[in-house]
């Protein structure tokens, strides 16, 4: 099977890292294409994360050597890769939505580990396992921008958790409980974050 070839938007920071490393040897996916800040872009990707890879794990040859690219130069990534897994982390919101959405523009697919995007209301935030029918609303997002294969689609929030437990003996609940978006304030405070929790359940019936 020929493995689809995807870019790391951010790839030399914490989360693109995790991306990079996560990805090595998957089944389906094989990293073509790195891209981070102008201050990385240029090297070769080992020489832009000297001295803070965090993962644990030793670099692969072959993502080593990659060129770092800039990411804000979507040109670049043409022809490189399918699709892209965005880690990046711009000055404001609005900059890291401008910047998937041009590449969505530029016929790029995006899924997106950024926050920036998630209160956007045609873009899915997913969960596969439990609600990947919202994949529904891409054909809306792609209409209202004059897309054509690009589009944007975003994670869950990082803290999240899931409860099973039976009701009776025919049925069992599944819990999501899940932390809204704090501000910035709130982020260390633990006793803050249950002010922004929230729970899905689904009853989930057999025999």
């Amino acid at each position: 099977m020929e493995k689809i070839g995807v870019g790391i938007l951010g790839a030399t920071g914490m989360v693109g890292q995790k991306y990079i490393h996560l990805l090595e040897n998957h089944p389906w996916f094989e990293v073509t294409y790195v891209a981070a800040s102008p201050r990385s872009a240029g090297k070769k990707f080992a020489e832009a994360v000297e001295g803070r890879w965090l993962v644990g794990t030793n670099l692969s040859n072959k993502i080593a050597n990659f060129i770092v690219e800039d990411a804000a130069n979507v040109e670049k990534a043409k022809g490189k890769c399918t699709f892209v897994f965005s880690a990046v982390e711009l000055a404001s919101k609005k900059d890291i939505q401008d910047l998937e959405n041009a590449y969505a523009a530029a016929g790029i697919p995006v899924v997106s580990n950024a926050s920036a995007h998630r209160w956007t209301e045609n873009v899915p935030m997913l969960i596969p396992e439990i609600n990947a029918n919202h994949l529904e609303v891409i054909e809306a997002q792609k209409k209202t921008h004059g897309w054509n294969k690009g589009f944007v689609a975003v994670k869950c929030v990082c803290d999240s958790t899931s409860l099973y437990e039976m009701t009776d003996r025919n049925c069992f609940r599944l819990s999501l409980f899940y932390c809204e978006e704090m501000r910035n304030d709130d982020v260390l405070n633990t006793a803050a974050a249950g002010d922004h929790m929230l729970k899905v359940s689904i009853n989930i019936h057999f025999g």
